[in-house]
């Protein structure tokens, strides 16, 4: 679960030309309490999302012109292929709410 893992959220911009959109969506997910780190290495994109995929990171951040355009991100979580497209402030409330420990 989201909330067990030690990296729950990796930000990937797609190019260094959004590292500060990057750094940005890290400092919203820092005053919520989420953990993440932004892969600022200039690596393929396709690179990134198998490299932290095989290191078991829950959520994937991805960040490039269409999404800093819009303020948006897009999430893709560990074991789906399926990704979505949501309003940055609203894709960190979410995870949030993930994050949090459940009450017993």
């Amino acid at each position: 679960p989201l909330w067990l893992s030690p990296k729950q959220v990796a930000i990937l911009p797609i190019s260094q030309e959004f590292d500060d959109y990057a750094k940005k969506i890290s400092a919203e997910l820092d005053k919520n309490k989420i953990r993440n780190i932004i892969d600022l290495k200039n690596e393929k994109i396709n690179y990134k999302i198998r490299e932290h995929s095989l290191s078991k990171t829950p959520v994937l951040m991805i960040c490039g012109s269409k999404e800093q355009e819009s303020q948006s991100i897009t999430l893709r979580r560990l074991g789906q292929e399926k990704q979505d497209t949501l309003p940055f402030k609203e894709a960190v409330s979410l995870l949030a709410e993930e994050s949090s420990i459940p009450k017993i």
